[in-house]
């Protein structure tokens, strides 16, 4: 066989194992319950940052294969390079030794190229006093969905929780029969729940968050995924939660 076509044909069969490669990809994630973001579902990991990743490798021809495992397992998989990245993760500087992060994750508030910028919110009665950014400024009891980690964060602090209901809907019927206290919802909870004219002319969301962090899809730099395909899947999610009908029938979906 003349030396061209042995080069050609080495040539077609590296280019059909890099397309394959590019088309699929694996990642780990936490399996405990982090509802509504991720948690698992009849053995499937689901949930609000699942479905973003999802929908936006879709929209670019990959498929997702994702697999639950102890958060300190996942991590030592990606550092060893037997996953192609991790849903979800914040930025860490020491995260930043074994996955590659948007080039914005250490530097802007609010990543352009997020899965989501998860912010605990306060909802307060309008005529409620201002939340400052402190802990006793807090409206008292504070309404948190069941399994919510932000519970955990305020019962450490001192501040009274109640966490009975299944959603911020449910509370936010606890708090205006109540009269007192708040409850905590995530920005695209709160903007699904005022949509209803009953709860927007009786509810404020309060000017800070309680807490904030963005998440990302991160890579393993062990990974065959070039910066080329990193960066069209991270443009791929942002074009994704740009869609705010869409991203507002996912939050129907798990009934904030």
């Amino acid at each position: 066989m003349p030396i061209k076509l042995i080069i050609a044909f080495f040539t077609w069969i590296a280019f059909i194992n890099f397309s394959h490669a590019q088309s699929q990809l694996t990642l780990c994630a936490d399996n405990s319950d982090w509802f509504p973001f991720i948690f698992v579902k009849g053995g499937k990991m689901t949930g609000l940052h699942v479905d973003i990743v999802e929908q936006a490798l879709k929209n670019i021809n990959v498929t997702l294969t994702v697999t639950p495992m102890p958060w300190t397992r996942c991590l030592k998989e990606l550092e060893s390079g037997n996953f192609d990245g991790v849903l979800t993760i914040s930025y860490k500087n020491s995260r930043s030794d074994f996955l590659h992060f948007p080039i914005d994750a250490s530097v802007k508030k609010h990543s352009d190229f997020r899965v989501s910028d998860v912010s605990y919110w306060l909802v307060t009665l309008k005529d409620a006093d201002v939340y400052d950014g402190t802990a006793v400024s807090v409206p008292q009891p504070v309404r948190i969905p069941q399994d919510w980690s932000i519970a955990n964060d305020l019962k450490l602090l001192g501040i009274q929780v109640d966490d009975g209901a299944l959603s911020v809907r449910a509370n936010a019927r606890k708090l205006l029969r109540d009269k007192f206290g708040s409850l905590v919802a995530t920005s695209d909870s709160f903007k699904y729940l005022v949509q209803d004219e009953f709860y927007r002319e009786q509810l404020v969301l309060q000017s800070k968050p309680i807490k904030s962090k963005n998440y990302f899809l991160a890579f393993s730099k062990k990974s065959s995924v070039d910066q080329l395909m990193r960066q069209k899947i991270w443009q791929a999610i942002k074009d994704v939660r740009s869609d705010e009908i869409l991203m507002l029938s996912w939050v129907r979906q798990y009934e904030f």
